[in-house]
C-alpha cells in the first residue's frame, strides 16, 4: 500500500522513546500521504512498550502508532519484524535516539517516489550530532564522528553505490527489496546490535544485499535529522567499544565485499580475467611459490563454488536471481 511506516527498533528505551516520538508527532506531511509508526519492542524489562503509548497518548497525534514484540534478541530480527509489521510500502528506519526534522517523512517520501525508477532501492540522509546542554565535547570526536553514525555520507547528493552501504539510522527501504533480500530462504548472517552488545553492521548486510541484487543506494546530503548521543558515550573506552562492534562483522561483510565486485553485477570478461588471475595464485601456492593470503581465499571461495564451498558464498548466489 502507498505510504511509510516509521520503524523504532527499541531495547530499553523507556527514557529515550518520548523525545524521539515528540518529533514524530510534529511531522508536517500532506493530508492526503499515509503513514504509521511501529514500535518494536524487543526484549525491554524498563516498560518501552508503555511508556510508547502512554507519550503517544498524550500527543494527542492522530497517526496510528503499533507496538510489535520481536522476543528473540537482536537489531537485524527487529527490524524483520517491524518491516513484517508494516502497512506501507516504504520503511524508515529511525533509531530511538533519532530526532527526526519536521519534514523527513514528507521529503523521504518525495525522494522515493523522484528517484525509485531509476533502480535505486535504499536511500539516506544526513545526521548531525546533538549533545546534553553544556556538555564539553571531546577534540577527537569530529575525527571519529562516523563510529557514532553523524555526519556527511557522500561528497554530494546523488548516487552513493560506490560506498557500498547507508547506515541504518534514517535507512529508507523499499518494503518489497527489505523482504525479498531478507526472509527465511536467504537469513542474515549478522545479528547487529543485541542489547548492550556493541555488535553492528547490520545497514552494511543490507545495503550489500540489496546491491548485489541489483539495486542502487542514494544520499540526499539535506535530508536530516539529529542523532542524540548522550555525555556517557563521549569517551575513548566507549568509541573503542563501538571500533571493536566492527571488527567483529568484518569478517562477514568481507565476504560480501568480495561477492560483490569479483561476481556479482560483473560481465563475464571481468570474472574470467579474475578467475584466471586467483587461480594463478592458488596454483602457486600449491609449488610454495606464493602464499594465499585470506583475501585470496575469500576471493577464490566467491569465484569458485565447487572447489571452494562456502555456505555463505551460496547464500549470495540466491541473491542474484532476486531481480530480473
Amino acid at each position: 500500500m502507498d505510504g511509510i511506516s516509521v520503524i523504532i527498533c527499541c531495547y530499553n528505551s523507556a527514557l529515550r522513546l518520548p523525545l524521539t516520538l515528540e518529533y514524530l508527532a510534529k511531522q508536517k506531511t500532506a493530508a492526503d500521504l499515509n503513514w504509521e509508526i511501529i514500535v518494536v519492542d524487543n526484549k525491554s524489562t524498563d516498560g518501552t512498550a508503555a511508556s510508547a503509548w502512554d507519550m503517544w497518548k498524550s500527543s494527542g497525534c492522530v497517526i496510528p502508532l503499533k507496538i510489535v514484540t520481536e522476543n528473540k534478541p537482536g537489531l537485524n530480527y527487529a527490524r524483520q519484524a517491524g518491516v513484517k509489521a508494516a502497512d506501507y510500502d516504504i520503511i524508515i528506519f529511525c533509531d530511538d535516539d533519532n530526532l527526526l526534522t519536521a519534514d523527513f517523512v514528507q521529503s523521504g517520501y518525495h525522494l522515493v517516489q523522484k528517484t525509485k525508477n531509476e533502480g535505486y532501492g535504499i536511500w539516506g540522509g544526513t545526521p548531525i550530532a546533538c549533545f546534553d546542554e553544556n556538555v564539553t565535547i571531546p577534540d577527537w570526536f569530529e575525527k571519529e564522528q562516523s563510529n557514532y553514525v553523524v555526519g556527511k555520507q557522500g561528497d554530494k547528493t546523488g548516487d552513493i553505490s560506490y560506498r557500498g552501504y547507508l547506515w541504518g539510522a534514517g535507512m529508507i527501504i523499499l518494503k518489497n527489496i527489505f523482504l525479498s533480500v531478507i526472509n527465511e530462504e536467504v537469513p542474515l548472517l549478522l545479528t547487529d546490535r543485541v542489547g548492550s552488545n556493541l555488535s553492528s553492521g547490520g545497514d552494511s548486510e543490507i545495503s550489500l544485499r540489496a546491491l548485489i541484487a541489483g539495486y542502487k543506494l542514494y544520499y540526499k546530503e539535506d535530508l536530516l535529522f539529529k542523532h542524540y548521543i548522550p555525555t556517557s558515550r563521549l569517551t575513548v573506552d566507549y568509541n573503542n567499544k563501538l571500533k571493536k562492534g566492527f571488527q567483529l562483522s568484518d569478517r562477514i561483510l568481507t565476504k560480501y565485499w568480495a561477492f560483490l565486485y569479483y561476481v556479482s553485477g560483473k560481465n563475464f570478461l571481468h570474472r574470467f580475467f579474475y578467475s584466471c588471475v586467483y587461480l594463478s595464485k592458488y596454483y602457486m601456492n600449491k609449488i610454495n611459490a606464493r602464499k594465499l593470503t585470506d583475501h585470496d581465499k575469500t576471493v577464490l571461495s566467491a569465484l569458485f563454488k565447487k572447489k571452494f564451498p562456502d555456505a555463505d558464498f551460496d547464500l549470495m548466489r540466491q541473491l542474484l536471481k532476486i531481480k530480473t
